[in-house]
C-alpha cells in the first residue's frame, strides 16, 4: 500500500515521515506509522477511532497533468535568479517570490512586480532583471516611468561617481567620454598648481595658505591658472549632474539593445553572462584613471 508521504506524520510519534522511513499503514483505515512505532505498541494508533466519524482518513492525492502543473516563470527582480516553486522568499537574496500571494512583507522594503510587465515592446520586466543583475528593482521601476519622451531621472551613483558607475553597468564607451573629460577637467587644475608650488615652495599645497596668497599677491600672473581653474569646477560640474540626470535614460537604452541581442543569439546564456551584469573591473579602472592619470601627465609638462 502506498500513500503520499508529504507533511504526513507518524500517527503515534508526531513526527513527519520521509520517502526514506520504513512505514507501516493500518489495514484498516491506512494511517501511516513508523514500523518501529507500530511494532512497540502492536496496533494502530489510531485504532480507538476505528468506525467513528474521526478514523483516520487517508489525503487526497491530486495527480499532476499540464493544465493544473504549477508554472515558474518568473525569476527574482531582486537578485535575477531563477525563483524556487513553492517558496515564499528568494533562497539567494529573501526577497519575496513572484508567485507568493504576500498580503504583508515581515522584512525589507520589497517591491513585487510581474516579470512580464512590459518595459518596451519587446522587453519585459524579466528581460531587463536578467540583463541588469544587482539591483533591478530599481531600475524596472525607472524604465518603466521613462517613456513617452521623458529622458530625465536623478541617479545619485552617477552623480557622485559618473565615470565609475558607467564603467560599472559596462557603459564602457560612456565611461571612456567622461574619464575623458574628467581628466581634462582635473588637467585643467595643473596650470596654477604649478605656479603656486613654486610660489610656495611646496608642492603639498594646504587650501588656506593657498587663498591667503592669492589675497595677498592678486597678480596678473595668476589670471589665466585662475580661468582655467574655474573651467575645470564649471566642466566638472556639468559632467557630474548631466550623468545624475541622463545616466537612467542611457542605462534603459543600453539595457534593451543588450536583452534583444541576447535573445537574437544562438547562444543565449552564454551572451547573458557576456553581456549582463557589472563589472567591478571597469569601475576600479576607470577610478584609477581619473585619479593618477592628470599627475601622470603632469610630470611631463614640467
Amino acid at each position: 500500500m502506498s500513500l503520499n508521504l508529504e507533511n504526513q506524520k507518524c500517527v503515534v510519534c508526531g513526527a513527519y515521515l520521509f520517502p526514506e522511513d520504513e512505514v507501516v499503514y493500518c489495514p484498516t483505515c491506512g494511517a501511516p506509522h513508523h514500523k518501529d512505532c507500530y511494532k512497540s505498541l502492536g496496533k494502530c494508533g489510531m485504532e480507538q477511532f476505528h468506525g467513528t466519524d474521526n478514523q483516520y482518513k487517508k489525503p487526497e492525492v491530486t495527480e499532476t497533468t499540464e493544465e493544473n502543473k504549477p508554472e515558474n516563470k518568473d525569476i527574482c527582480l531582486r537578485c535575477g535568479k531563477k525563483t524556487v516553486e513553492n517558496s515564499k522568499f528568494c533562497p539567494y537574496c529573501g526577497a519575496p517570490n513572484l508567485n507568493a500571494d504576500f498580503k504583508s512583507i515581515p522584512f525589507g522594503n520589497f517591491t513585487v512586480i510581474d516579470g512580464k510587465t512590459p518595459i518596451e515592446k519587446d522587453v519585459t520586466a524579466e528581460d531587463v532583471a536578467k540583463v541588469v543583475m544587482l539591483n533591478p528593482l530599481r531600475y524596472i521601476e525607472k524604465f518603466k516611468k521613462l517613456k513617452n519622451g521623458r529622458n530625465i531621472s536623478f541617479n545619485w551613483a552617477a552623480f557622485l561617481v559618473p565615470h565609475g558607475w558607467f564603467a560599472f553597468r559596462k557603459m564602457y564607451k560612456t565611461s571612456f567620454m567622461i574619464t575623458a573629460f574628467k581628466v581634462i577637467a582635473n588637467i585643467l587644475q595643473i596650470p596654477l598648481f604649478f605656479q603656486l608650488s613654486d610660489a610656495l615652495g611646496s608642492n603639498s599645497l594646504n587650501p588656506s595658505e593657498i587663498l591667503k596668497y592669492l589675497t595677498e599677491n592678486p597678480t596678473e600672473s595668476f589670471l589665466l591658472p585662475g580661468i582655467l581653474l574655474f573651467v575645470s569646477g564649471l566642466l566638472t560640474i556639468i559632467i557630474h549632474v548631466a550623468s545624475a540626470l541622463f545616466a537612467d535614460k542611457t542605462y534603459k537604452t543600453h539595457v534593451v539593445e543588450r536583452v534583444r541581442k541576447i535573445k537574437a543569439d544562438s547562444d543565449p546564456e552564454s551572451a547573458l553572462r557576456k553581456l549582463g551584469g557589472i563589472s567591478t573591473i571597469g569601475f576600479v579602472i576607470a577610478l584609477l584613471a581619473v585619479e593618477f592619470l592628470p599627475s601622470f601627465i603632469s610630470t611631463f609638462l614640467r
